[in-house]
């Protein structure tokens, strides 16, 4: 979830929006919760050990109509045999983020164009 959807849901229940994201940040340091950026600038976040962020070492695509986010998990990302890789790559600490046109957005424009 995002800052602002998180802020949304506590409804002022929690402090301000300030205090929502600097609770975030603390939990993300703590290793208690899991930070994704998408290069959308958002911040998404999620509960370490919930079934948002298990796995989630899966690639993830972005809609660059809408902003629409969707978890790919049945997308695999080889390397080649011999291929020399960044640790990070190697350890799963980096995200992998696909761009292009979600479906909806992708029919919407085939539309306009006939």
């Amino acid at each position: 979830m995002s800052h602002s959807e998180i802020v949304e849901l506590l409804d002022g229940s929690a402090g301000d929006p300030a205090t929502v994201f600097r609770n975030l940040t603390a939990l993300t340091e703590a290793a208690l919760a899991v930070r994704s950026d998408l290069g959308d600038r958002v911040w998404r976040f999620a509960a370490k050990g919930s079934s948002a962020s298990a796995g989630h070492e899966h690639p993830h695509f972005l809609c660059s109509e809408c902003g629409t986010v969707e978890c790919m998990p049945s997308l695999e990302l080889r390397t080649r045999s011999g291929q020399r890789v960044p640790r990070s790559v190697r350890n799963l600490d980096a995200e992998v983020q696909i761009k292009g046109l979600c479906d909806d957005c992708a029919d919407t424009a085939d539309v306009s164009r006939n």
